[in-house]
């Protein structure tokens, strides 16, 4: 607090949460089948605080980034670890070297830091342009991992504007629609092939495969799925709780059938002959 914020000036800036509170901390919001709905009891972690998780607002982020604009000689932004190579890091779609928090990439054909942070309900984007001194920042009280695209492009196409650019029209996103319509599917299978296993009270046919089949789906949403999204079940039951229950309800109706069918089987081969 003594080191950066009171000496850059930033007043609404806080690494603890009550503090942050009392301050006026916005509420944040998530999106439940494309609703927002406020985001209640927000976690804080002090271990996040090392990676420059913190409350702040616009005018603080202002400050900080015009510091790093302002500043000149060797600075770190310009050292050897935070080079020129443009295969190292991808962060949000862009390609380039990173160091300190930020991506030195190419936006629009300008040398640009990008910068992009997500916590829980909060969300930041920040483009600056060192060559031509300016930046563009934008904080969010929404985290998600599937919104409207124009969400994600509201901060890119604003640097377009700065930079004298026409803004881009997002292109649609099918990926949310799609995901809900294959676990309802889903979910509505589970429970028709477990109605019918509680009503013939036998394993069926090909029982050994039909267990491992929903073993694998079990396997699939709980830990292969949210590797492939890059993100942690527990974050994504936070920030996207429509998907991540019904992936739950999915996978949780899967170890049923699994449970029904090998308890089928062991009545089967306990039978007296």
């Amino acid at each position: 607090r003594k080191g950066v914020f009171e000496k850059l000036g930033m007043t609404c800036s806080f690494t603890d949460l009550d503090r942050a509170r009392a301050a006026g901390l916005s509420n944040g919001y998530r999106f439940l089948f494309r609703r927002p709905v406020p985001a209640e009891g927000l976690p804080f972690f002090d271990s996040f605080l090392p990676s420059m998780t913190m409350a702040s607002c616009s005018a603080d982020l202002a400050a900080f980034f015009s510091t790093i604009l302002a500043r000149r000689g060797p600075s770190a932004m310009r050292s050897e670890s935070f080079g020129d190579r443009e295969d190292e890091a991808e962060l949000d779609g862009y390609r380039g070297s990173y160091g300190y928090g930020f991506l030195k990439t190419r936006f629009a054909g300008e040398r640009a830091y990008f910068f992009q942070g997500g916590y829980r309900s909060f969300r930041s984007y920040a483009f600056l342009f060192p060559e031509k001194k300016i930046g563009v920042l934008g904080l969010m009280n929404v985290n998600t991992m599937f919104s409207d695209a124009g969400l994600r492009e509201l901060v890119p196409n604003l640097a377009r504007l700065e930079l004298g650019l026409p803004v881009e029209k997002p292109g649609p996103d099918f990926s949310y629609g799609a995901l809900l319509a294959v676990l309802v599917s889903a979910a509505a299978l589970q429970l028709g092939r477990m109605v019918r296993c509680l009503r013939r009270r036998s394993p069926g046919g090909f029982a050994w495969l039909a267990i491992a089949l929903d073993i694998c789906v079990v396997v699939l949403l709980l830990w292969v799925v949210p590797r492939l999204l890059s993100i942690q079940l527990n974050t994504m039951l936070f920030i996207q709780p429509d998907l991540a229950w019904l992936m739950c309800g999915v996978a949780a109706l899967s170890g049923v059938m699994v449970i029904l069918r090998f308890s089928a089987l062991l009545v089967v081969y306990l039978r007296p002959r």
